[in-house]
């Protein structure tokens, strides 16, 4: 690379195109995904959430992950082993109850280098630890970054 430290894929980007583009970078370079998600099965409502944001309602088949908490952590844990070092968690709607639920039924399931995974408030630039297990009172702003 003669330019940039890092690279991530945006949100807007469906995974498997992704993580064929990622095959091209060299293994040691940094890479990140933004990953729309939506814990539940409320499909209408995250096509109308892509409707509104991107005017293309069918993209939430395309680039988000939705579903059950086990289905979100297997695509976290996708991202993990194609050498993703960090992933961009970007719920779409009901944004603090989301978030909440990530940490505890979602990052739980994550394979993670260590028990506590790093999350970064995206609006702020101090790093935090969060333990699943200890969320109660954490208050977060979508999206948060996590370490894999």
């Amino acid at each position: 690379m003669e330019l940039g430290d890092g690279y991530i894929g945006a949100g807007s980007s469906p995974l498997g195109a992704f993580l064929e583009d990622i095959k091209q970078l060299p293994k040691q370079f940094p890479k990140a995904k933004r990953l729309y998600v939506a814990l539940g099965d409320n499909l209408p409502r995250l096509r109308e959430w892509f409707g509104a944001f991107y005017h293309k309602p069918e993209m939430a088949d395309q680039v988000a992950a939705w579903g059950s908490p086990q289905h979100i952590a297997d695509e976290i844990n996708r991202l993990k082993e194609a050498g993703v070092n960090q992933v961009l968690l970007n719920p779409v709607f009901d944004e603090e109850e989301q978030m909440e639920r990530l940490a505890k039924e979602v990052l739980a399931q994550c394979t993670m280098q260590r028990r506590r995974a790093t999350v970064r408030p995206a609006a702020r630039s101090a790093g935090c630890e969060l333990d699943p297990d200890t969320f109660a009172g954490w208050r977060l702003r979508s999206p948060f970054c996590i370490s894999l």
